[in-house]
């Protein structure tokens, strides 16, 4: 029986704790050592912070290409989105393509466990830079002046009708803890809210 899977757009561990890449480095002649702090190139664009991060920790020579100009082309991400396929295929696994919120699915090879599968992800994220790069990409998409998230979605629900107007950006960092927002149904609320959830500007392609 095969086994289907998604993998979540990730949020970098680094991003997160200040810590070590989330993934083990794989033995690959494409997969470099952490670089040395004086080596890091000037970024100063919205997300220089997380450009700067990335670029320390990234294992992977293409990668830190990719963004070294603080600026990830469209044809840039086709060809991260290329290579890691290409990794998971040489594993067996069928990688089934990116959706809207830049999650993306794959099938397991029948037999094989969820555990190796994760194993074999992780490496091709390691070689590739797939990680980084995705959430680089999207985010400088979906919200290019890095604005805080609360304030988008909050602005987004009421502009939707969702809550009522005088919701605000603190009620919205409690109910975002559990994932229950008090959302007044409608036949649409639950498209709506999911559109609000994943571009709250209102910019990427629908």
């Amino acid at each position: 029986m095969t086994h289907r899977g998604a993998a979540v757009l990730m949020l970098p561990v680094y991003m997160i704790l200040g810590g070590c890449s989330p993934h083990s480095t794989p033995e690959s002649s494409s997969v470099m050592p952490e670089v040395h702090e004086s080596t890091i190139p000037e970024f100063g664009g919205p997300y220089a912070a997380e450009y700067r991060e990335a670029y320390r920790t990234l294992r992977s020579e293409d990668g830190r290409a990719i963004i070294a100009d603080e600026n990830i082309t469209e044809a840039e991400y086709a060809e991260m989105v290329s290579a890691y396929g290409a990794c998971l295929r040489s594993f067996g696994i069928r990688f089934r393509g990116y959706n809207p919120d830049f999650s993306h699915d794959y099938d397991l090879p029948e037999g094989e466990r969820h555990e190796d599968g994760e194993n074999q992800l992780n490496e091709c994220a390691a070689r590739t830079g797939e990680r980084e790069i995705n959430y680089l990409y999207s985010s400088a998409l979906k919200n290019p002046d890095h604005l805080d998230r609360g304030t988008l979605e909050v602005a987004c629900f009421i502009r939707e009708g969702l809550v009522s107007p005088d919701y605000t950006v603190n009620q919205w960092q409690k109910d975002n803890l559990s994932r229950e927002f008090p959302i007044i149904r409608s036949d649409k609320s639950a498209a709506d809210l999911d559109r609000c959830r994943r571009d709250p500007l209102g910019i990427m392609p629908r």
